[in-house]
């Protein structure tokens, strides 16, 4: 069976990933995107669960091995 093709980001999911892979927090990354912090959040799930994977770090890197474009 083929691998699963990840579900495309938006572009709200991409600029939270990208700023979150430059080590930023969700509270920093909410004020920068004038956000909430919890929208933030949401963001960086969905982002995730899109990729296949459970954690932030595991998103970032997934996002990174498949040359997810973030920025």
């Amino acid at each position: 069976m083929p691998a699963k093709e990840p579900l495309p980001l938006t572009r709200r999911e991409k600029e939270c990933l990208r700023l979150a892979g430059h080590g930023m927090m969700a509270r920093e990354i909410g004020q920068l995107l004038k956000i909430s912090e919890r929208t933030c959040i949401f963001h960086l799930q969905n982002a995730a669960h899109k990729l296949g994977v459970y954690n932030l770090q595991e998103a970032i890197g997934e996002a990174r091995k498949t040359g997810t474009p973030t920025n």
